[in-house]
C-alpha cells in the first residue's frame, strides 16, 4: 500500500481517517471500521460521514474532506486489536488526540508473524489439511511440509521487495505445483495429488471472500464486488500456478480420484491445528487462538456426524458446520472487536473445497492446452468438480452469513428496546 505523505494528524477528523485506514487495510469489516471512525467524530460533528472503497478511506467532517489510501488486501489482527484498544480509551480533548495518534502509529508499525513462525504455520497448516483430505503416508506428508515451507519463504521474500499479493500467490502456487509434480514422478504422492493441492490450499483468500459477501449483504456493493474480484483473481492465480507447475512436470490433477475416509480421531485434531495455523497467517495475538481452534474442532466433529451417521452430502455437512461456527464466534468477535471474516475463516478453513476448485481450474487448463485429447468424460469431470465446489461454497456462505445477520438484528432490537 502506498503510504500517505500527509503530516501527523492534528485534529479528530484526520485522526479518525487514520484509524479507519489502518483498520480497513488490515481486515476489519467495513461496518465496524466505519463505526469506529464515527465514534471518534460524533462528539465534535454528529453529521460526519465515513466512506470506504477499495482505494481508501474518505471522511467528511465540518465541511472538510479527508482521504487516506488504504487497500484492504492484508489481514493483521494484531493491528486491528491495537487500534480498537486505543480508540476505546480515547477522550475528546487535545491531549488525548495526540496520545491516540501515538498509539495509532505504534499499531500501524506492528509487524506480521515472524518469518520462522510463519513458515512453521505453513507447514502445520498444509500437513493438517493433508490429513483431513486423506494423506496417509509419511513421505507424502514430508514432501507437503517442504513444499509449504518453500512457498511460505517465497511469499515473504517477494513481499520484502514489494511484489503484489497476486504475484505472490501465483509464485507460491507454482512452487507447490512443481514440488507436487516431482513428487508424483517419484511416486511420493496420492491419487488426490495432495502434495500439490494442500500447499496451495493455505493460499486461499477466505477472509476477502467473506468480507466481500458481508459488504454486499449490507449494500456496500462496489466495495464488496471489489473484494470478491480480488479474491477471484487470487484463486485464479493459485489455480493457474499449480496447473503450470504440474504441467511442467508432465502431471495433471485427476478429475475423479478415489475418496478417502478419514477417522474422526484424526479429522478433528487436524482441523484444530489448521485453525491455529491460519491464526498465525492472520497475525492474531496468541491469546486469541483458543476460540478459533476449539470452534474449528467442534465444527469438524459436527460435519463428521452429519456426513457419517447422518448420511448427508458434503455440502450439507459444510452448511451445518458453518452455522455452528457463526452462532458461537459472531458474539465473541463482536465482544472483542475482531474481524469475524478472519476469525471465522480460521475455524472453517478445513471445509474449503480447494481440492475441487483446483481440479476444476486444472481441468480447464488441460482443455485449453490439449483440446484434441479432451473427451466427454473429462468435461463431465470438470462440471462435477465445479458443481461440488459451488455447492460447498454456497453452504458455507449461507451457514456463516445468515446466522451472523440474524444475531446482528437481534442485538439491534435489544439495544433499542
Amino acid at each position: 500500500m502506498k503510504r500517505s505523505t500527509v503530516a501527523a494528524p492534528v485534529d479528530v477528523a484526520e485522526t479518525a481517517t487514520r484509524a479507519a485506514a489502518i483498520l480497513h487495510s488490515n481486515g476489519q469489516e467495513s461496518a465496524d471500521t466505519a463505526d469506529t471512525a464515527t465514534s471518534l467524530l460524533r462528539p465534535t460533528d454528529p453529521a460526519a460521514t465515513v466512506d470506504l472503497s477499495w482505494a481508501g478511506v474518505t471522511v467528511r467532517a465540518k465541511n472538510q474532506k479527508h482521504f487516506l489510501p488504504a487497500v484492504p488486501a492484508a489481514i493483521n489482527m494484531r493491528r486491528v486489536e491495537a487500534v480498537l484498544l486505543a480508540v476505546n480509551a480515547f477522550r475528546p480533548d487535545g491531549h488525548s488526540v495526540s496520545n491516540l495518534n501515538q498509539h495509532l502509529s505504534k499499531a500501524a508499525a506492528l509487524p506480521p508473524a515472524p518469518l520462522w513462525l510463519f513458515i512453521v504455520a505453513c507447514i502445520t497448516g498444509g500437513t493438517s489439511l493433508a490429513v483431513i483430505f486423506g494423506a496417509e503416508t509419511l513421505p507424502g506428508l514430508i514432501v507437503i511440509a517442504v513444499s509449504c515451507a518453500l512457498g511460505g519463504l517465497v511469499r515473504r521474500l517477494l513481499g520484502c521487495i514489494n511484489v503484489g499479493p497476486l504475484a505472490q500467490a501465483f509464485v507460491a502456487a507454482l512452487v507447490a505445483g512443481l514440488v507436487g509434480g516431482i513428487a508424483v514422478q517419484l511416486d511420493l504422492s496420492t491419487p488426490l495429488r495432495l502434495v500439490a493441492v494442500c500447499p496451495a490450499m493455505i493460499l486461499v483468500p477466505g477472509p476477502h471472500i467473506l468480507n466481500g459477501l458481508i459488504d454486499i449483504a449490507r449494500l456496500r456493493v462496489p466495495l464488496g464486488t471489489a473484494r470478491l474480484v480480488f479474491a477471484a483473481a487470487t484463486l485464479g492465480c493459485i489455480g493457474v500456478g499449480v496447473s503450470v507447475g504440474l504441467a511442467l512436470c508432465g502431471v495433471t490433477l485427476p478429475l475423479e480420484p478415489a475418496s478417502v475416509a478419514v477417522p474422526v480421531w484424526a479429522d478433528v485434531p487436524a482441523a484444530g491445528i489448521a485453525a491455529a495455523s491460519f491464526c498465525v497467517y492472520f497475525s492474531a495475538p496468541a491469546r486469541l487462538f483458543l476460540w478459533p481452534v476449539v470452534v474449528g474442532m467442534l465444527a469438524h466433529a459436527a460435519r463428521w456426524l452429519v456426513m457419517g451417521p447422518g448420511h448427508q452430502s458434503i455440502a450439507v455437512g459444510a452448511l451445518v458446520a458453518c452455522i455452528l461456527v457463526s452462532v458461537i464466534l459472531v458474539p465473541i468477535s463482536r465482544r472483542r472487536g475482531l474481524p469475524f471474516a478472519a476469525v471465522g475463516f480460521a475455524s472453517v478453513v478445513a471445509l474449503v473445497p480447494g481440492v475441487y476448485i483446483f481440479r476444476t481450474i486444472n481441468g480447464l487448463f488441460t482443455l485449453l492446452q490439449e483440446p484434441a485429447t479432451v473427451d466427454t468424460t473429462h468435461l463431465l469431470g470438470v462440471a462435477s468438480d465445479a458443481t461440488t465446489a459451488s455447492a460447498i461454497i454456497v453452504g458455507m456462505m449461507v451457514g456463516l452469513l445468515v446466522p451472523m445477520r440474524i444475531l446482528e438484528l437481534a442485538r439491534r432490537r435489544t439495544a433499542s428496546a
